[in-house]
């Protein structure tokens, strides 16, 4: 597990998901990404994993 706060308001989520989707290492390993109501970064996110992820649910 990886938190960085209900905000993040350092917009790491974005950032450590665009680096695990990208690592060979994790293709077959599954995350889950939980933001809280304050992140501001949703669409960024949503943009990312549409493209990225096998399975996708916003």
């Amino acid at each position: 597990m990886i938190t960085t706060g209900g905000s993040d308001p350092f917009n790491l989520s974005l950032r450590l998901a665009g680096i695990i989707l990208s690592e060979e290492e994790f293709k077959d390993i599954g995350i889950n990404i939980v933001v809280g109501s304050g992140f501001t970064n949703v669409d960024s996110l949503r943009k990312l994993c549409k493209k990225k992820c096998k399975r996708y649910t916003a």
